[in-house]
């Protein structure tokens, strides 16, 4: 799982997300967690983090 969560969301307190990461981590889902100085919008890094997670995965998505 990947999540992405601003220092500075308005919308969205960053301790909901981190409470949401610790939540699905200890019902045993790996997480990514990246934390950004920014409100609620994707960042570059979690932008790229996605790419490479869906890369790394694209044959799992697509077996043939």
């Amino acid at each position: 799982m990947l999540q992405s969560h601003g220092t500075q969301d308005p919308l969205l307190p960053q301790a909901l997300g981190v409470l949401l990461k610790n939540g699905l981590e200890a019902a045993g889902v790996p997480v990514e967690f990246i934390s950004f100085g920014g409100g609620h919008t994707l960042p570059p890094s979690a932008l790229e983090a996605f790419v490479r997670l869906l890369l790394a995965n694209h044959h799992s998505l697509h077996p043939n």
